[in-house]
């Protein structure tokens, strides 16, 4: 069984625990800079040797852009898998939850500040330590849900649930949450909103 803890200073760690036992796997994995907030978001795979990590406050690409990492534990280390998964504009940011697939090789991420509070959720695929997007973005249902403040993708990574908790549908921030289905990359909305 594995547990992580998240500090204030934006670092992981990650344990196996056996009966009353703590054995830490591998070194801490470090934010990229000062006031990041890596860890603010975590998803680990089903065997836990790929996680996903979020800092929403990166600005690799923008201010506060926000951006995910995936790594992997293999030969007793931490190695990141791939790029950097980047906010695609200032104050979007990325990060604000994350979801990884059973085995690792899927993602979701969502940023709930994209186009002014709308939000969206992309997902990615890794072959050969690449990742590339699946389908198109996830947008929200109108302005102003902040679409993906929660997800959570299935374990084979073909269904996500997407939480927006400002939708007005039925009253003021009622909320709701979609559930989106992939097939041939392209991502369609399974039945009604709940």
């Amino acid at each position: 069984m594995f547990f992580i803890r998240t500090m204030l200073f934006g670092w992981l760690w990650l344990a196996c625990v056996p009966l009353y036992s703590q054995t830490q796997l591998g070194s801490n994995i470090i934010g990229e800079a000062s006031g990041d907030i890596s860890g603010g978001a975590v998803s680990l795979s089903s065997d836990g040797t790929r996680i996903v990590i979020a800092a929403v406050n990166n600005d690799g690409t923008a201010n506060l852009a926000g951006h995910a990492r995936i790594f992997e534990y293999s030969g007793g280390s931490w190695s990141q898998v791939g790029a950097d998964l980047d906010g695609e504009a200032e104050d979007d940011r990325f990060g604000r939850d994350v979801s990884i697939s059973d085995d690792g090789t899927r993602v979701a991420v969502s940023s709930v500040q994209n186009t002014s509070l709308s939000g969206h959720v992309r997902i990615y695929d890794e072959s050969g330590g690449t990742w590339t997007q699946v389908g198109s973005d996830i947008d929200a249902e109108v302005a102003g849900d902040q679409s993906g403040q929660s997800i959570s993708l299935s374990g084979d990574g073909t269904r996500i649930a997407i939480g927006a908790i400002s939708n007005d549908g039925i009253g003021a921030n009622a909320g709701h949450v979609r559930i989106f289905e992939e097939s041939g990359g392209t991502w369609t909305q399974v039945g009604s909103d709940i």
